[in-house]
């Protein structure tokens, strides 16, 4: 089991997650640039993922090459982030994607 992850300075939405690739990017509530996000910076109980629309909390670090990074990505209050919690939420995810009916 998970426990709390400590408070992050910054909160955020995620904007986009592209689960297959395992990366993403939150758009920062401050505004500002797009903060990268990858799954390994996640706080999860399993599956590390995040939804489209969901509120994060993080730090921020700067990469190598000057890009925003969002690194101990929590949900509000330092709860696990919601993400894919089943298996369903995901193959609905996908076929939205591609078209299908739900």
């Amino acid at each position: 089991f998970f426990s709390a992850c400590p408070m992050p300075a910054l909160r955020g939405v995620v904007k986009r997650w592209m689960d297959s690739r395992g990366y993403g990017f939150i758009r920062p509530a401050n505004g500002g640039q797009e903060v990268f996000v990858h799954f390994s910076d996640l706080k999860s109980d399993g599956y590390r993922s995040l939804k489209k629309g969901e509120t994060v909390e993080y730090d921020l670090v700067v990469e190598a090459r000057g890009r925003p990074k969002a690194v101990n990505v929590c949900g509000p209050g330092g709860e696990v982030v919601q993400g894919f919690t089943r298996a369903r939420d995901q193959r609905r995810a996908e076929d939205a994607k591609s078209g299908k009916p739900p």
